[in-house]
């Protein structure tokens, strides 16, 4: 996570995020939801969560 390739929506992948359990993290320069102004240097912090279905009830399709 310190060095070497930051990941993007096109790019996300095991070389570029690291898991840690159910989770993966990843460091990107494509900024989204950033105001304008906001001071720099920016760095987003990407994240995804495996969360598994402990409902009886099926999601619905969509």
């Amino acid at each position: 996570m310190l060095e070497g390739e930051l990941s993007t929506s096109s790019n996300w992948n095991e070389t570029n995020t690291t898991q840690i359990k159910n989770f993966t993290f990843g460091f990107s320069n494509d900024l989204e939801f950033i105001p304008g102004g906001f001071p720099n240097p920016i760095l987003q912090l990407d994240l995804a969560a495996d969360i598994p279905w402990v409902l009886d009830e099926k999601p619905d399709v969509i």
